[in-house]
């Protein structure tokens, strides 16, 4: 029997779910780079890449997206570590009848599920923790705010203050320093901050916060985006796990706690970088959508692809060699394959009004100057039909924003 890999491990774990591989497949790349927290970054110190994740499992009600991001929470809250509490601390929180589970604190910190914009940038505070470095000096250590951030309905946290609280996330994705501002004590700093979001909803729910433009382009950069539909029959239960299943969940568990003490900078071979180097300059290999929904994705691929490649890299024993060309290639593989059917996600459940519509067709215009009536149906045909889309192009060729070649029937912008 060959060598199982931990990924290998995991999917037997979850042979009895009804959900889609691509979540699983998903699920455990964002367990792995949770696990990895901020201690891990490519390249170098003046310009690290961490290998958190913002992940949305995207698809229609029942597909099983709750029961891989529940499998997440259960994998990474396991391990404990105790509480910095003095013995008169813990007598009297047990006194008052609290557990050693209550008591002891989360080797990798969750914010609360549901949860304010307020109380959301005090629990990142809350998980600054002085991190002793692996085989440094006496008393060397690393602070950093890493913290999880798991949601079973994403679009939750925009209800309330949601320009504060893309604002936050932004900052947490790019894993950079942000004031906390309070009532009484003016900001507080937190430093080394890390977020992961992983978070399931469905495209209905994903279009109502895109039509009232709650996420801009800045964040939805930065989200990685996981669709799928109900690809398996769902029986009536998902039965208990055998001793084959139980013994693989041991050994990921192990492999989380492994996790939680490593630290250092990620390097490629040269191979690696050469292959990364030369795939990334060609842009119909980078590009595998080419939905003018996931322009703002694109942008931002590289810095994905990184954090995929540190997930993968991190999956087994032997992280401490170069990153091989294989696991390259392994990274971009997954994307390609999530990527042809990431703008599904951002299509469903009805229409958008007009009005973003027609600003995002003159971009789009704008980018592809002689782009012709067909295309452009193509594009939109599932934010408006034929009539609102000729009210749109008549509208933006009044305001002088687009205009017609009649010759070969196709449209441009017009420079300002």
């Amino acid at each position: 029997m060959y060598n199982m890999t931990n990924f290998d491990r995991w999917k037997l774990w979850n042979r009895d779910s009804f959900s889609p591989d691509i979540f699983i497949e998903w699920s455990w790349l964002t367990m792995i780079s949770s696990a990895l927290q901020r201690r891990v970054w490519y390249d170098n110190n003046s310009y690290p890449q961490f290998p958190n994740m913002f992940v949305l499992f995207c698809g229609p009600p029942g597909c099983g997206k709750g029961l891989q991001l529940d499998q997440i929470s259960a994998f990474l809250r396991h391990h404990k570590r105790p509480g910095e509490y003095n013995r008169l601390e813990l007598a009297t929180m047990k006194a008052c009848g609290k557990t050693d589970d209550q008591i002891n604190e989360l080797v990798f910190p969750f914010a609360a599920d549901s949860t304010t914009f307020e109380s959301l940038t005090q629990e990142m505070v809350a998980a600054t923790k002085l991190f002793k470095i692996p085989g440094g000096k006496e008393g060397e250590s690393y602070p950093h705010a890493s913290l999880i951030f798991l949601l079973d309905e994403f679009t939750s946290i925009f209800k309330k203050h949601s320009e504060d609280t893309v604002t936050f996330l932004l900052s947490a994705w790019n894993c950079k320093d942000y004031l906390r501002r309070t009532k009484n004590k003016g900001t507080d700093p937190i430093r080394n901050q890390c977020m992961n979001l992983i978070a399931g909803t469905t495209p209905t729910e994903l279009m109502k916060i895109q039509r009232n433009e709650i996420i801009g382009t800045g964040f939805s950069a930065r989200l990685l985006i996981v669709y799928a539909e109900c690809t398996k029959d769902r029986d009536i239960k998902i039965p208990e796990p055998d001793d084959a299943q139980k013994a693989a969940r041991e050994e990921i568990l192990d492999w989380l706690k492994v996790l939680s003490n490593v630290y250092g900078v990620v390097r490629y071979s040269a191979e690696a970088e050469e292959y990364l180097r030369a795939w990334w300059k060609d842009l119909k290999r980078v590009r595998v959508n080419t939905h003018h929904k996931l322009d703002e994705y694109y942008v931002r691929k590289i810095d994905h692809t990184h954090k995929v490649i540190m997930a993968m890299h991190y999956s087994d024993p032997g992280f401490k060699e170069l990153v091989p060309v294989e696991t390259i290639k392994r990274a971009i593989a997954l994307l390609e394959r999530t990527e042809k059917s990431m703008h599904v996600a951002l299509q469903g459940g009805g229409r958008n009004p007009l009005s973003p519509v027609a600003k995002s067709m003159c971009t789009y215009i704008n980018n592809h100057p002689g782009v012709g009536l067909q295309e452009l149906m193509i594009q939109y045909m599932d934010d408006a039909n034929m009539d609102e889309l000729n009210e749109i192009i008549n509208l933006l060729q009044a305001q002088g924003l687009i205009i017609k070649d009649h010759g070969n029937q196709t449209y441009r912008g017009i420079k300002k």
